[in-house]
């Protein structure tokens, strides 16, 4: 099951430059930026808690750095870098931040902020994030917290519209995390404000609601007649209506009716085309959802977990068991705990018949001579116990 978020974890660098790239028309836009590379353009000022350091030969690292073996900067020459932070090098074992300085918005009525991060095996106990608040301050509220993606592979952008009314802005982006293969990175902190709404929306998030329903989310009310023309919309299904609601402030979504349920375990797409906001800004870019429905509970069972293997961790592997009297449609369900995965579209388990999921698929299959399936994440199983749990789209085990 998608989440539905208040915010975009965004598809390219397209909308973000879009976004950011109006003329600066005196009082009517401002626009303050950060992108750690100690230019004039570096307008939006900040600390670091802890203060920055590189130590132990770069494997403890909290700083603004140039490129990586692993990660490059999203633009430019400099990035803020982060690895192993529970450290005793200056490092710590809770929230390491940087907090931009207080902004006043009063005077403009469009406000948003964004910036690009990028993870690469952060594990359950790590967290990287961000706290937007709209009061004088000075403390940052944990309740305000928005944890994001632990493993991003690639820099991600995030949009966030700040809520009418406001008059200041804070802004905390935040990391914890132990290892040293667990990496990070900030880049390309902006706050754009402008008097006059020539922003155009985008989509924030969308959701599975039901079994024939799609919710989407966009970050500004929106024209109704434009997000509920079915024209504007395109899918592998029949779309039978779409409905409109603004609950007030920045958000607003459609819930998209199908005609027809969703077959359990196929793969289903939805593209939103060019749809319009209240002030008549068209969508910068289509934006596509794809998704796998499936609320079936087969008999599943985990009948043997292989954590522990005596010479090489990459041959970790687990095998599913289909105890029931019919082939378990396995598209769309999913494994948490240990680690988190979604079976493949149309993948059938046959009654009486096992599935052998491993770490690393190509050492298990070299070690042990059999057909496995890459579960394609970045943590081990853990040695000193957890869970390992198959669940379908209601969250029934």
């Amino acid at each position: 099951m998608k989440h539905f978020h208040p915010l975009i974890r965004a598809l390219s660098a397209l909308c973000l430059s879009a976004l950011l790239s109006f003329p600066l028309l005196s009082q009517d836009t401002r626009e303050l930026f950060q992108g750690f590379e100690g230019s004039v353009n570096d307008t939006w000022n900040y600390t670091a808690s802890p203060p920055r350091y590189v130590a132990d030969g770069g494997d403890d690292v909290w700083a603004d750095t140039t490129s990586t073996e692993d990660v490059q900067p999203a633009t430019g020459q400099k990035f803020w870098f982060m690895r192993d932070l529970d450290n005793p090098n200056g490092g710590i074992p809770g929230f390491h931040t940087l907090d931009f300085e207080s902004v006043d918005i009063s005077g403009f009525n469009f406000n948003t902020v964004a910036f690009k991060y990028y993870t690469i095996e952060y594990e359950d106990n790590d967290s990287i994030g961000y706290i937007l608040q709209t009061d004088a301050g000075p403390g940052f509220d944990m309740a305000n917290y928005v944890d994001l993606n632990r493993n991003t592979g690639a820099w991600e952008t995030v949009f966030i519209n700040v809520p009418p009314g406001a008059s200041n802005l804070r802004l905390r982006l935040m990391a914890r995390q132990n290892g040293t293969n667990d990496l990070a990175g900030f880049d390309d902190i902006s706050v754009f404000s402008s008097n006059e709404d020539f922003i155009s929306p985008f989509v924030t998030d969308a959701e599975v609601t039901g079994p024939n329903s799609v919710r989407v989310a966009y970050s500004e009310p929106m024209d109704q007649a434009s997000v509920e023309n079915l024209a504007n919309y395109t899918a592998n299904a029949a779309i039978s209506n779409i409905t409109y609601t603004n609950p007030g402030g920045s958000f607003s979504f459609v819930d998209i009716i199908f005609t027809e349920d969703f077959v359990a375990g196929q793969a289903n797409s939805i593209t939103v085309g060019p749809v319009a906001d209240a002030a008549g800004n068209f969508l910068l870019a289509p934006f596509t959802f794809d998704f796998i429905y499936n609320n079936t509970a087969p008999a599943l069972v985990i009948t043997e977990i292989f954590y522990n293997p005596p010479s090489d961790e990459d041959q970790e592997f687990i095998e599913i068991y289909n105890a029931g009297d019919s082939p378990a449609s396995m598209g769309g369900l999913q494994i948490d705990g240990e680690f988190a995965f979604t079976f493949p579209a149309g993948l059938i388990l046959p009654a009486g018949e096992v599935l052998l999921m491993a770490y690393n698929e190509a050492v298990a299959e070299a070690f042990f001579g059999e057909d496995f399936l890459g579960w394609g994440a970045t943590n081990n199983l853990g040695n000193g116990g957890g869970d390992l749990i198959i669940t379908n789209y209601s969250g029934t085990v």
